[in-house]
């Protein structure tokens, strides 16, 4: 299948390993991965801080690159609920090429053709952390957890906190950064008193925040993206 990759602002600025890590996931899968250029913000800062024309103007320039594209994967659900719940509204000109965007766990859990992810095992115990803009913005819930689950060597731990929002946000960690971290910080109390090896979630955004509260408390737990416990390891490519 041909899957066009829709790259996120904090993985094309950040997080480049997390974008890599999607591509290798999905040419081990079978599919060919094209990158359309060009691409832009989804336009939800400009949304969340109350700019809904600039958003607009900023979606449909992202929206329009992919024109031509039946297949949309993105490794962020906070992105991909921007582009098919708020842009529709905004661009309902626009809605059916919005809709066609996915998320890259959700992509994965409905494919018929993925059972396990056998490239590579992943060792120790892991907690799953879901966006809020997945788990609740577009209902997916199942998926990751399935995907996770089906990973050779990794043990997942279920915690209290699962279903807690990191406490990122987007402009809220920038309007109210005490009351942001305060909100990660009980988010991932309990994975620091069980002492896990990783948090594994499924938005580069969610990844960021949480590191950088790891890495301020100095703990061993570490962040990865969800498409880099599944994907073939880098170095094997």
């Amino acid at each position: 299948m041909r899957i066009a990759l829709f790259v996120p602002c904090f993985v094309n600025h950040a997080l480049p390993q997390v974008g890599r890590a999607t591509v290798r996931l999905l040419e081990a899968l079978g599919h060919q991965v094209v990158v359309p250029r060009n691409q832009t913000c989804c336009g939800q800062p400009a949304f969340n801080t109350g700019l809904p024309q600039e958003a607009a103007a900023v979606g449909k320039t992202l929206v329009e690159r992919f024109q031509g594209e039946e297949v949309i994967v993105a490794p962020s659900g906070s992105c991909v609920a921007m582009v098919r719940r708020e842009l529709p509204r905004l661009l309902p000109e626009l809605a059916p090429l919005c809709n066609r965007f996915r998320e890259l766990t959700e992509f994965l859990g409905k494919d018929p053709g993925v059972k396990d992810f056998p490239f590579a095992p992943f060792r120790g115990r892991a907690a799953l952390h879901v966006g809020c803009h997945l788990l609740r913005g577009l209902g997916v819930e199942r998926e990751p957890l399935e995907l996770l689950r089906s990973v050779e060597g990794l043990q997942v731990v279920p915690l209290e906190a699962d279903r807690y929002c990191c406490g990122f946000g987007g402009t809220f960690s920038v309007k109210a950064p005490r009351l942001s971290t305060a909100i990660g910080e009980t988010r991932l109390a309990q994975a620091l008193r069980l002492d896990l090896d990783w948090i594994v979630t499924t938005d580069p955004s969610c990844m960021l925040h949480m590191e950088g509260i790891l890495a301020r408390k100095r703990a061993r737990t570490r962040v990865l993206h969800i498409a880099q416990v599944l994907a073939p390891k880098e170095e094997e490519r």
